[in-house]
């Protein structure tokens, strides 16, 4: 998958042209997405993956793609927005498991050792 950035005809923003190689590609990319705002009741993040979903064709493919999908200028920066809240929203959850096991294992050792 990769993003090309078109400009509209004859207005004054752009197009966010996601390219899937194939099916396969286009499933994987936007299920995993998804799947992660669904599990971080992130439903802003869910809406702008449903709209990218639902305008997958081949209508901007290339040579290198079968298929592609396209967000707006407005929809593509609340998806750039919300990207980086996932993902620091991620890192902080594998910080909060970690430093939970982390005490954990050191409780455990502090309770053998009594």
């Amino acid at each position: 998958m990769y993003i090309e950035i078109k400009p509209r005809r004859g207005r004054n923003d752009r197009l966010y042209i996601f390219n899937f190689k194939d099916q396969e590609d286009a499933d994987g990319y936007i299920d995993n997405w998804l799947a992660l705002a669904e599990e971080n009741q992130f439903n802003e993040f869910k809406d702008i993956f449903l709209k990218l979903k639902n305008r997958i064709d081949g209508k901007y493919a290339t040579e290198n793609s079968q298929l592609s999908g396209l967000l707006f200028e407005d929809e593509f920066a609340a998806f750039t927005t919300d990207i980086i809240f996932l993902s620091k929203l991620v890192s902080l959850q594998k910080d909060i498991i970690q430093t939970e096991m982390v005490s954990y294992i050191f409780n455990d050792e502090k309770e053998d050792n009594e």
